[in-house]
């Protein structure tokens, strides 16, 4: 099995308000959730997941007094779009016979 990881670019964190932390959640196939718990400063949350698989992130904040926001969610399909890296050079070209017609 291939797996992919992604980083996901997070929201800018509102200024002036008394957000502590921020929690990302991903769920691959229906499956339970993988959760990290991220500073409020964070601006990049990495995860890997299964190449083909449906995969749901969230993002939460929660308060100083651990109160949680409305979370802000996205689906995607776990796809792999990087190229394989090019062939190395050529060894040594030779002629190796001759033809008449």
């Amino acid at each position: 099995m291939d797996f992919l990881t992604y980083e996901a670019d997070l929201p800018t964190v509102p200024d002036g308000t008394d957000m502590q932390e921020q929690r990302f959640s991903v769920v691959v196939d229906g499956g339970a959730p993988a959760d990290q718990t991220l500073d409020k400063a964070a601006t990049v949350a990495t995860f890997e997941v299964p190449q083909g698989s449906a995969v749901d992130i969230s993002l939460v904040y929660v308060d100083d007094a651990g109160n949680v926001s409305a979370p802000r969610t996205q689906a995607f399909t776990a796809v792999d779009t990087i190229t394989p890296e090019s062939p190395g050079d050529f060894g040594e070209v030779r002629v190796v016979s001759e033809r008449t017609e």
